[in-house]
């Protein structure tokens, strides 16, 4: 019989326990987390199972992002199936919303335009349906007349779930199943003879099994650290973006609405939550340390934003539930995701924001390798395993200019005006210089740093050397 230790309480680990469930009905599964979920990137997530809408110009410029994109569409078409595939008990199956509009407005600035005009090009080259719409006619959208969009796009298979409902329904039907729920969190992992004997909880007591999944999100490196493993593995940062569910009084959004991505991961949207409430979001700042609450910058940020973008009436909304999720955000930006040398232990984070989105397809090789240790996906997915070294797609030149772009994209979303001067070229290229400069500083001549890892590097999070 085999025993599996899953620490991690997000949509992964039940999802992937489900998948061990449906392999091996005699499995018993224990899962450990903490029913606060404090920091739960699944719980802060709107959550849009969204491909096309989250690409950008040059998305797909490098076969590897394009491999990942792959498993981005799998996923989004695996989704129905996998609610269907769990009987109802107590919790009702969870509906899936239809369609996603993307909007193009003058918020920004034209690096937004480019990213609007990637996404229908790449919508065209897979031959991916959606339709140009006016932005009048999108149900609930009432921007400000400043943030009134000039074009947009409906993509019918985009579609968006309530995450908190999902995640209910999973562990309804784990709990019927038999599976074992530890209100606790990991301390550390106990080895014995090269392999993991035992997860220790910080109440003080052990759990026992044969294989070890650890799916804990942003919090992976600090317990690998805390058990003394030492594993050449990126490390993994907390990406912390915060979402807010409100009520609104009047008109709400029916159907997810957002823009493109913009500079530093960042963008607006709207997703329907409950019958009377909706999620906006979000905001993404990168350390090496975890945020326990929304900073007040990024709610002001936020909710300004959503009353001028998407619907003013938002200005007489009741907040519900400010969230702050740990998006678990690698050292190159790519999953962490498979077995490690240590024979019997599993892990699975840096999905930054993909990671409930991909989970059906993600959980079902991770059950592979807990019941078999192989999987007819180990070549889809062999890029990402642990053991590497940091994977870089950019070259210098194009990191250079990439984050030149995210920094004054993000100066545009914090309100800034350009003079009517020359001063916008000179600050353009003050920041060039910076950048090439730092890049000298690292010794780097034929790659480049990934726009969102670029304050990490500038802080020392992440070693030159690497």
């Amino acid at each position: 019989m085999d025993r599996i230790a899953i620490v991690g309480n997000g949509i992964l680990s039940l999802a992937s326990a489900w998948r061990v469930l449906q392999k091996n009905p005699a499995a018993r599964v224990t899962i450990i987390g903490p029913k606060a979920r404090t920091g739960s990137a699944s719980l802060a997530a709107p959550a849009m199972l969204n491909s096309f809408a989250e690409l950008v110009m040059g998305s797909l410029d490098h076969p590897i992002d394009r491999k990942k994109f792959s498993v981005s569409q799998l996923a989004a078409r695996a989704w129905s199936d996998f609610l269907a595939e769990m009987p109802e008990y107590e919790v009702s199956r969870p509906g899936i919303g239809k369609g996603t509009f993307v909007l193009n407005n003058g918020s920004t600035d034209v690096s937004e335009d480019e990213s609007f005009d990637a996404i229908v090009d790449y919508l065209e080259e897979f031959n991916e349906a959606y339709q140009w719409v006016r932005p009048t006619e999108i149900p609930g959208y009432s921007p400000a007349a400043s943030g009134r969009a000039l074009r947009a796009i409906y993509i019918e298979r985009e579609n968006f779930v309530n995450s908190e409902q999902v995640i209910q329904y999973v562990e309804c039907a784990l709990e019927n199943m038999g599976v074992s729920f530890i209100d606790d969190c990991a301390a550390s992992l106990e080895m014995t003879s090269g392999i993991i004997s035992s997860v220790q909880l910080r109440s003080g007591e052990c759990v026992k099994a044969d294989s070890y999944l650890l799916a804990l999100g942003a919090n992976l490196t600090k317990l690998m650290s805390d058990s003394g493993i030492d594993v050449e593995m990126p490390k993994i940062f907390y990406g912390s973006g915060v979402s807010i569910e409100i009520r609104p009084r009047e008109s709400k959004l029916s159907n997810c609405v957002r823009t493109p991505n913009r500079g530093l991961a960042c963008g607006i949207y709207s997703a329907p939550r409950t019958q009377d409430t909706v999620v906006i979001g979000a905001s993404n700042y990168v350390a090496d340390y975890a945020l326990d609450y929304p900073r007040i910058g990024s709610l002001e940020s936020l909710m300004k934003g959503t009353m001028e973008q998407l619907n003013r009436d938002f200005y007489n909304a009741e907040l519900v539930n400010p969230r702050v999720g740990w998006r678990p955000t690698s050292e190159d930006t790519y999953p962490v995701l498979g077995k490690l040398s240590i024979e019997n232990l599993v892990v699975a984070s840096g999905t930054k924001r993909d990671g409930f989105h991909m989970s059906p397809i993600l959980s079902d090789y991770i059950s592979d390798l807990l019941l078999n240790g192989n999987s007819e996906l180990d070549e889809l997915f062999s890029e990402w395993k642990p053991e590497r070294a940091l994977i870089r797609t950019y070259t210098r030149e194009k990191a250079v200019t990439e984050i030149v772009k995210h920094k004054l994209s993000a100066m545009y979303q914090h309100d800034f005006v350009p003079p009517k001067s020359a001063m916008l070229a000179e600050l353009t290229e003050s920041i060039r210089t910076e950048v090439e400069s730092f890049h000298d500083s690292l010794g780097a001549k034929d790659w480049g740093v990934h726009p969102e890892l670029y304050d990490l590097y500038r802080n020392g999070y992440i070693a030159a050397e690497k």
